[in-house]
């Protein structure tokens, strides 16, 4: 799995992935339209067991950013509630648009529930 961290400054923030190819990607505020902190679910073991875990979507004009917290925990220094509390003084300072999901979405189920 890869490893992340966030670095941020006044007008934008720095994401830097590595796994076996070392990334960065510049997001500057201007080309944000919203940041959404939601759950998600995650496979452990082949996917013979799930787990919880959060998320950082950071939706800007070109594509979506994410920011996963198992990759930011997996760097040396990497601490999560941190990185959530400077993406949220960024967005304040930047009057962006900030949303918090609650619940885990999930697919609904395909199988016959009764309607025709």
């Amino acid at each position: 799995m890869a490893k992340a961290d966030v670095l941020f400054d006044k007008t934008e923030f720095i994401v830097q992935i590595a796994d076996k190819q070392a990334m960065s990607m510049n997001v500057k505020a201007e080309d944000i339209t919203s940041i959404t902190f939601e759950p998600c679910e995650y496979k452990k073991l082949f996917g013979l067991s799930k787990g919880i875990s959060e998320h950082i979507v950071v939706k800007t004009k070109r594509m979506p950013v994410m920011i996963d917290k198992i990759a930011v925990e997996k760097k040396k220094a990497g601490n999560w509630e941190n990185i959530k509390s400077q993406m949220e003084a960024f967005a304040k300072s930047n009057k962006l648009s900030v949303y918090h999901e609650t619940e885990v979405w999930k697919l609904p189920s395909l199988g016959s529930d009764g309607m025709e």
